[in-house]
């Protein structure tokens, strides 16, 4: 566990827009190609466009788990901001149809759902029993 709350602010904002990469560029182009949406290649390009707005969308995301208590409160977080950057690249960078923006809506929720347990349980504040051992 990280003792430093700065650092672990820092790590965790640095880890959610990474995360926010990779939900953009790899797993949303996968599977609307995987839905039969669109070309996995043509998809990346046109979300590829709005990739800032979606890392900053996620380093606010991974702030804010470091913010919270307990698993579930991180994943919680990161899965309301998942299904919210996909609702949004959906809306934005395509055609905003109902299976589109729910294939988007879906993956973005899970895809934070399981990141955000990750990040809360790496990123978790050191209990009072552990500060005082060390």
């Amino acid at each position: 566990m990280i003792k430093n709350s700065k650092l672990r602010m820092a790590i965790g904002a640095l880890l959610g827009a990474c995360a926010g990469m990779s939900l953009a560029m790899g797993i949303l182009p996968m599977v609307l190609f995987k839905a039969r949406i669109g070309d996995e290649t043509t998809l990346t390009y046109l979300l590829s466009r709005y990739l800032p707005h979606t890392m900053l969308l996620w380093a606010m995301g991974g702030w804010s788990v470091t913010r919270t208590r307990g698993y579930l409160g991180g994943s919680m977080v990161l899965a309301l901001t998942g299904l919210a950057s996909g609702l949004l690249l959906m809306f934005a960078a395509l055609n905003p149809a109902p299976k589109i923006l729910a294939v988007g809506g879906v993956t973005g929720l899970i895809y934070g759902f399981l990141g955000g347990l990750l990040l809360a349980r790496v990123l978790a504040a050191p209990s009072a029993n552990e500060a005082e051992e060390e």
